[in-house]
């Protein structure tokens, strides 16, 4: 027992110092992070004062005393923090010319402080007798910095307040406080956890760890910068069109229509996670009201009918008033909405957070071009967008005809092609005869407004429905239970009007009221604001969004955006400083972290490949020994020979004379080599004849190959640093 407890103790003594520093680091930080939630500036700065004690203690209290005695001593510290909290409070042991408020803080940093290090004490000095702790140790303090920290998760950057604030004032993006978080964490993990003794290999291990934390970083960058949530739907980010082709400017091809389709498709079950997560901020630089209270972006449009829903449209003669590229210069579509007194121009610039298959931009867009983006490490795309949006009520579109002028019977067969269930023109005319009044009933206006209104009074928004699997799932929702989401509402509508002749079809995007915006100019966007809504085409207006609201709603009224970080996305998309003028702008961490990054992934890739070369040659060197022609042969053979022999996991101890490291391996051979090179080096040198010393190797090789299978031979043949570890 004696001899167990003194190998433990001298095993913790040889524990490195920068073990020591890391455990300190973590346990402060967890400490302070803690009593930041709990309490005030006193309390975080006592619990992390004290918490940073407590690993220097126990590395000098753990090897002197029973592990008992210092968990006696932990909740004892635990105990008496409890105490003094309660005579300070209740008893008024305090200093009497303390106000209230300064007695509670008192109280609380003592509370705090004896808690932190007696529970902190406790910890570590069992993660010094038993490794097996360590385990544990370091999930407390990982769990404890991820609870503080998760405040930020679904991309509100914004908060935990109390520690992005400081950054927000001088225009910087918070999310490196996050990454840098979690870099020391990690990298203090790593340290705590290598219970490597030697130096060298202690070393080797940190470095490897510094590299696999470094390449996590580059490719977390990579995937935040280019990826977003794992689903979107319809059609806002996809396989279609490739980073390459967008930045060329160049026509989505077929698979772009695919995943366009896609994802307009009748699902069940809706509800996504990713739902949740912020996709692009709108900055509005025209002061534009919305007629019903709900902005309108337009991404895509489907107006083509197979047969049993809409799907994008094969020809390029439809749906022309589309921009299907994102913009490298000025873009404008095919089909620009027309100029009207019924709209009003808008002038937004979009920022993306996360890759999409195609821009966007308010209602009607007419002109796109591209816009600097001032912080690529948050923004994917960035443009400027012009828009026509309808800024007058329905009623100026009564007496307006349907359709272009120039359609022709193509074209209109193509936006008035329905399914042939009669009970699309039974229930529409029904409807239109119900609600309108005999003047308005031939007026497609009216008619588009009539059985909005009747989807929106007898429906039932849900994102979990049950027609996915019916032949005609627009048709097992609107003459079934009325239970569905916006693409079912949107295809109802799109049917019943094509049914009256109206042309019609459905456009899909983002749909966001306009009371998120709080009255300030920048609009957030989440994933769950993607919508799809019916839109009919006016005679000299355009494409006109006919929107259902159901009255009954099941999953409940989302949550508005976060308008802390509304205004911060919105700023950093204006590349505006966000605190006071005159406070200096520090340099921008997101840049100078990818150019340090970048030189130091250089630099390691350069080193190693140049290690690798010069191992490789070593190696090869080694092996070519026995046939060089250079200096004494014996001396060649026998190095040759300790090379083969590393190769297969067998070298000579530290401290072992050359003939007993012969004498252990009983390689006769290599036995008679050894005596002939110790005799040529420390005797007088004598010549030995070429043909000896050649049948000497090969001996010596033939005994190599007889007692080590060829599998280990290939394989230690292939390990080209084993000559560095020759004695």
């Amino acid at each position: 027992m004696e001899r167990q407890s003194g190998a433990a103790e001298s095993g913790t003594h040889q524990e490195a110092w920068l073990v020591t520093l890391a455990a300190m680091l973590l346990y402060g930080l967890a400490a302070a992070l803690l009593a930041q939630a709990l309490g005030g500036q006193s309390a975080w700065l006592a619990a992390g004062s004290a918490a940073l004690l407590a690993p220097v203690l126990a590395r000098l209290l753990a090897p002197r005393l029973t592990l008992f005695t210092l968990l006696v001593a932990g909740s004892t510290l635990l105990g008496l923090a409890g105490l003094l909290r309660y005579l300070l409070l209740n008893v008024g042991i305090g200093p009497a010319n303390l106000s209230p408020v300064a007695l509670v803080r008192l109280a609380d940093a003592w509370a705090f402080a004896f808690s932190a290090l007696g529970i902190s004490l406790a910890l570590r000095s069992a993660a010094w007798r038993f490794p097996v702790v360590r385990l544990l140790e370091v999930a407390v303090v990982v769990g404890i910095v991820v609870l503080r920290l998760a405040a930020h998760r679904r991309g509100l950057i914004t908060r935990p307040f109390s520690l992005t604030d400081p950054f927000i004032s001088r225009g910087l993006d918070p999310t490196w406080i996050f990454y840098g978080a979690g870099a020391a964490l990690g990298a203090a993990v790593v340290i705590l956890l290598i219970r490597e003794r030697h130096l060298g290999r202690w070393l080797m291990h940190l470095a490897l760890a510094a590299l696999l934390v470094l390449l996590g970083l580059e490719l977390t960058q990579l995937v935040v910068s280019q990826a977003g949530p794992a689903s979107s739907p319809f059609g806002l980010q996809g396989e279609g069109q490739t980073q390459e082709q967008a930045g060329q400017g160049q026509r989505p091809e077929g698979d772009s229509r695919a995943a366009r389709n896609k994802q307009l498709d009748f699902d069940n079950d809706f509800s996504d996670p990713s739902r949740q997560l912020p996709v692009a901020v709108v900055n509005f630089h025209t002061d534009y009201a919305s007629v019903e209270g709900v902005y309108y972006f337009r991404q895509d449009a489907f107006s083509q009918f197979n047969g049993v829903r809409l799907v994008a449209a094969e020809d390029a003669r439809f749906d022309r008033d589309l921009v299907e590229v994102f913009p490298t210069q000025g873009v404008t579509p095919d089909d620009a909405p027309p100029d009207s007194l019924f709209f009003a121009d808008v002038e937004t610039s979009v920022g993306l957070l996360n890759d999409h298959l195609r821009p966007w931009g308010l209602l009607s867009p007419y002109a796109m071009e591209p816009l600097k983006n001032a912080n690529p490490g948050r923004f994917s795309r960035t443009y400027r967008v012009r828009s026509r949006a309808l800024s007058e009520n329905f009623g100026v579109l009564i007496g307006v005809e349907t359709g272009h002028p120039d359609w022709d019977a193509a074209e209109w067969q193509h936006y008035l092609a329905a399914p042939e269930d009669p009970r699309y023109r039974e229930l529409a005319l029904k409807t239109v005869e119900e609600l309108l009044d005999p003047s308005l009933r031939q007026e497609p206006a009216a008619q588009a407004l009539a059985l909005r209104a009747w989807l929106s009074r007898e429906g039932t928004y849900s994102l979990r429905s049950n027609h996915a699997d019916a032949p005609d799932p627009t048709a097992s929702f609107l003459f079934g239970d009325l239970v569905g989401y916006c693409v079912h509402y949107s295809h109802a509508l799109t049917f019943m009007l094509r049914s009256l002749g109206v042309p019609a079809r459905v456009g899909t995007g983002y749909a966001a009221e306009e009371a998120s915006r709080s009255g300030g100019s920048s609009l957030l966007l989440y994933g769950r604001d993607a919508h799809a809504w019916a839109e009919v085409y006016f005679a000299g207006q355009g494409w006109i969004p006919f929107d259902v609201f159901p009255q009954t709603v099941r999953d409940g009224r989302p949550a508005p955006p976060d308008p802390d970080l509304q205004r911060l996305l919105g700023s950093m998309l204006r590349d505006e400083k966000l605190g006071d003028p005159l406070t200096p702008r520090l340099p921008d961490l997101s840049r100078l972290s990818s150019q340090v990054r970048a030189a130091l992934l250089r630099g390691i890739a350069l080193v190693a490949l140049l290690a690798l070369l010069l191992l490789t040659l070593g190696k090869a060197w080694h092996r070519l020994l026995p046939r060089v022609p250079l200096g004494s042969p014996l001396r060649r053979l026998y190095r040759a020979a300790l090379d083969r022999f590393a190769e297969v996991g067998v070298r000579r101890n530290f401290g072992e004379s050359r003939e007993a490291f012969a004498a252990r391996l009983g390689n006769e051979p290599f036995s008679e080599l050894t005596r002939l090179t110790l005799e040529h080096r420390f005797r007088r040198p004598r010549r030995h004849p070429q043909g000896e010393l050649r049948g000497l190797w090969q001996r010596y090789l033939d005994v190599v190959r007889q007692n080590y299978p060829r599998r280990v031979r290939l394989l230690g043949a292939l390990k080209f640093w084993t000559w560095l570890r020759i004695r």
